[in-house]
Formats: structure tokens, C-alpha cells, sequence
């Protein structure tokens, strides 16, 4: 069974060699709809391709048409799946083909780096079997109307994405998107989709009381209860001071299993000095148990900041009395020794430790 990576680019020259290369072992050809490039995007996915590269050359329409016009050609070619890739992706893995009978469409874990120590996973669909008419929608933040087809989960390959090589593009496509969001949302305000993409584009760009209000109207939406989550999380850090508490606790109430709102309620009393208060979030933090269908996840919180954090306010906690101090003492010194494995900041955390010893 054949594999063939679908790009949809237009001026991608700065990152699209590492797209590219990370696709040789993995696909069999590369179908490239290009929606007008002026620079050298074109010729240097030819001569970076060992494998076959197939091209067309189109206009951009919106993502969900010119996204479809390129399925539409990728169809055309002859493969019998369709690996769906953006510009600056790199796939890191393999992809078992005798597996893809079960299915139409699969997931994929997405890991998408934003900052030194900062990232956010989730999952999306990113391989489906060509020629089953599955389309996107969405003039901006499209998505694949899967509906009832099957669909399943690759495991043994993810995606990776680091923004923090990214050249401007990004920003010129969040003022477009807001614009034409910003028309959808006159036209239907309760579209849950429209009013969290929205939400997110203003936080993109900064517009913090804009994106304040239209997070806040999501969370009076049902819908996708991610979305939801996410919501209230970004609601208490772009609200006033006052309100960040409730904020806060209304994300954990509605995801218990979240360790970003219980962080960031710990950081709010680690602020005002109530180390003890501080200290039942991380504990909570600590104990916590993620599930795998999460998603707008702060990967660095999971794996390092609730220990560094919990190996701060445990020490602080005990010099309060409220609590028993040896007991503290213990979960802070374990707690820092957690973090140090981590390899994130060793030279701080060891500090940290020798206030244990």
C-alpha cells in the first residue's frame, strides 16, 4: 500500500527543507499544492526530495477550499493514503502500514514548542485513506468532517512543530483570520467554534481584553468541553487580579484532572506569601494523573514545574506550622528530587535540595 505526503504551501523557503526531509522514510512521494509562491519553495522541495514530488500550482481561496482543491489533486495521484503536512513540521517515527486496515482516518500526538521550556500537546487527524470524500470546513482553523468514518490512533509516529524558529507569517495570518472571524461572529455570536478561534486569535496577537471577552462568552457555551476548559484557564489570566481565583478554580472544577489551573493557584498564594494554601494545590498537582484524550496541554507543567514548584512551597509551608513539617519536609526533598531528573534546570533544583539536607 502506497503513502504520499500532501503539502498545501505558499512561501515556506525559510523551514520547508526540514519538512521534507523528515518525510523520506516515511512516504512514498509528495503532492505539493502550491497557492503562489514568489521565492524558492517550489525548487527546494525538488532538490531536497529523494522520492517522487508531484506539483500544482493554484491561488489560496480560504484554507477549507484551497485545502480541498488539494485533496482533490492528491486524490488524483494515485496513492492509497494521504498523509496531511503542514509547513515547519517535522514527523518523528514510523508509520506501520500493515496497520491501516482497521480505519479511514488517524490521529496523531502533535507537540508544538513555543518557548525554551514551554510546549503544548495535542492530538489531530493527520493520515486518511484517499478517495473517501472526507473534505475540511472552515474558512479559518479548518478541520476534517470525519462524521462516523472509523478512525484510530498511530502511536509510533508523532508531529513536531517549533514555532520559535518561525519566521512573521504567523502573525500576518492571525490579523487575516481575525478579520474574517470577526465576520463570522456577527453572523452567528453562539458558534462555539468561531468564538474560541476568535478568543485565541486576539490572544495571539496580544489583545488581551478582547480575547478576555470572548473566552468568557465561550465558557457560557457547551460544545467541545476542551475548548471549554482552555476558556476558563485563559480567562484567569487575562481577567483582573480579583477575579483570577475564581476563574482559576471554575477550570479545575471543570477538569479535575488538569494540573495547569491547580499551578496556577498555587502561584497566586505563593504570591501573597500562604505557602500552606499553596501547597494543598501542588500537592494536588503532584498526585495527578493526566489522561491521554487531553488537549491544549502545558507539557512542561506535567513533566517539571508542579515538582519545582511543589520542592519550593513544601520547605516555606513548614516553617507555617499549619501542617506537619516533617511530613512537608519529605514531599518537598522527593519533589526536588523529581525535578532534577527532569534535566530542565539541575543547577537550580540542586540548590533547592541542599535546603533538604
Amino acid at each position: 500500500m502506497s503513502l504520499c505526503a500532501l503539502l498545501m504551501v505558499k512561501n515556506e523557503a525559510s523551514r520547508i527543507s526540514v519538512t521534507v526531509q523528515s518525510l523520506q522514510n516515511l512516504v512514498d512521494a509528495i503532492v505539493l499544492f502550491d497557492t503562489g509562491s514568489d521565492d524558492d519553495t517550489i525548487k527546494i522541495v525538488q532538490e531536497t526530495s529523494k522520492i517522487p514530488v508531484h506539483v500544482k500550482i493554484g491561488s489560496f481561496t480560504d484554507f477549507a477550499t484551497s485545502r480541498n482543491e488539494a485533496l482533490d489533486f492528491a486524490d488524483s495521484c494515485g496513492y492509497d493514503y494521504i498523509l496531511l503536512v503542514d509547513a515547519n513540521e517535522e514527523f518523528i517515527g514510523s508509520i506501520d502500514r500493515s496497520q491501516l486496515d482497521n480505519a479511514q482516518c488517524w490521529y496523531m500526538v502533535y507537540r508544538y514548542k513555543y518557548g525554551p521550556h514551554h510546549s503544548t500537546v495535542y492530538k489531530n487527524i493527520k493520515l486518511i485513506k484517499s478517495n473517501i470524500g472526507i473534505r475540511f470546513v472552515g474558512k479559518v482553523h479548518e478541520y476534517l468532517a470525519v462524521g462516523s468514518t472509523p478512525t484510530d490512533m498511530i502511536h509510533s509516529c508523532h508531529v513536531f512543530q517549533d514555532r520559535t524558529l518561525d519566521d512573521d507569517k504567523s502573525k500576518k495570518r492571525w490579523v487575516r483570520d481575525l478579520d474574517i472571524l470577526k465576520e463570522e461572529y456577527e453572523k452567528d455570536p453562539t458558534n462555539t467554534r468561531t468564538l474560541f478561534y476568535l478568543a485565541q486569535t486576539c490572544s495571539c496577537l496580544d489583545l488581551k481584553d478582547q480575547a478576555y471577552k470572548y473566552y468568557k462568552e465561550r465558557t457560557l457555551q457547551k460544545g467541545y468541553e476542551e475548548e471549554r476548559f482552555y476558556s476558563f484557564l485563559k480567562c484567569g489570566e487575562y481577567c483582573p487580579l480579583e477575579e483570577a481565583l475564581y476563574w482559576f478554580s471554575e477550570a479545575h472544577n471543570h477538569s479535575p484532572n488538569r494540573v495547569e489551573p491547580l499551578i496556577a493557584l498555587a502561584n497566586i498564594h505563593m504570591q501573597c506569601k500562604k505557602y500552606s494554601i499553596a501547597y494543598l494545590y501542588l500537592k494536588l498537582a503532584c498526585m495527578t494523573t493526566p489522561n491521554t484524550d487531553m488537549l491544549f496541554v502545558n507539557q512542561h507543567q506535567y513533566d517539571y514545574e508542579r515538582w519545582h514548584k511543589m520542592s519550593i512551597v513544601a520547605f516555606y509551608a513548614a516553617k507555617e506550622g499549619v501542617f506537619d513539617s516533617s511530613q512537608l519536609l519529605l514531599e518537598g526533598k522527593t519533589a526536588c528530587e523529581i525535578a532534577i531528573k527532569t534535566g530542565c534546570n539541575v543547577d537550580r533544583d540542586e540548590k533547592n535540595l541542599a535546603f533538604y539536607k
